[in-house]
């Protein structure tokens, strides 16, 4: 799914309110790259791959200056349509 802009712009909002710093935790460069889309990760089942596991979205948070990569929850922050 993708991320709107305004979704984007609200979770940058978010962000900046509730963390003690928007650096990268790796490299210490400033680092919030929001990905244009939701992605989720699946309960692990083993070999079982089935309808009824559980999902987690989850947006993904790059650093653009060494690669490391965050997951956050839609959920959680309260991000509209979430």
């Amino acid at each position: 799914m993708e991320l709107t802009s305004e979704q984007k712009q609200e979770i940058h909002k978010k962000l900046n309110a509730t963390w003690s710093s928007t650096n990268c935790p790796k490299c210490g460069k400033a680092w919030v790259h929001v990905d244009d889309f939701l992605s989720e990760i699946r309960e692990y089942q083993g070999e079982n791959i089935s309808e009824d596991q559980k999902v987690a979205p989850v947006i993904i948070l790059s650093c653009l200056v060494c690669g490391h990569i965050e997951y956050i929850s839609p959920k959680i922050l309260k991000i509209t349509g979430f």
